[in-house]
Parts: structure tokens; C-alpha cells; sequence
């Protein structure tokens, strides 16, 4: 079985569920969270441990088929998956 990294309850993102789920990458951020960041490249992941421990991020479970494409090889291999499954 595959942990995440988060919790979910209530519709708000936690770092102590027992129950872990992944962070998918799809977010909305509101333009404060990130005010006073300097210009450029930064870590966001330190930003979002700080608004979860503080209960200003929410999420959703989403339940359906998920795949991660973060890298072209990744990409490929979805798309022949597909492209197979509809031949």
C-alpha cells in the first residue's frame, strides 16, 4: 500500500490523519499566501505545511483514475496506454 503525505477530514487538508493521501499538484492559491515571497523560484511546500497547521487549506478526494505524467517517458507510455485501449 502507497502512503501520502497528507490527511483529509472535513474538507480540510491535515499533517495527522492516520489516513494519507497525495497531493496531486492541482491547487488554488490565494495571492497572500504567497506575499511575502521573494521574486523567483521557491519552495512552496514549506508555505502549504504552514497554512494546513494553521487550517487554511482545504482539498478534495478525488477518487477516479489518476496518473502521474511528471515526466515525458511518463507521458508516452499514457498515451500509448490509451491509444492501445481504444485499437
Amino acid at each position: 500500500m502507497r502512503m501520502g503525505i497528507f490527511g483529509l477530514v472535513g474538507g480540510r487538508v491535515n499533517q495527522t490523519s492516520p489516513e494519507r493521501l497525495t497531493y496531486a499538484g492541482i491547487s488554488v492559491i490565494h495571492p497572500a499566501l504567497l506575499a511575502d515571497q521573494p521574486q523567483g523560484a521557491f519552495a512552496l511546500a514549506p508555505l502549504l505545511r504552514t497554512a494546513i497547521d494553521n487550517q487554511r487549506v482545504s482539498g478534495e478526494r478525488y477518487a477516479g483514475l489518476w496518473v502521474d505524467v511528471g515526466t515525458p517517458e511518463r507521458l508516452v507510455a499514457l498515451e500509448e496506454q490509451i491509444m492501445g485501449d481504444k485499437g
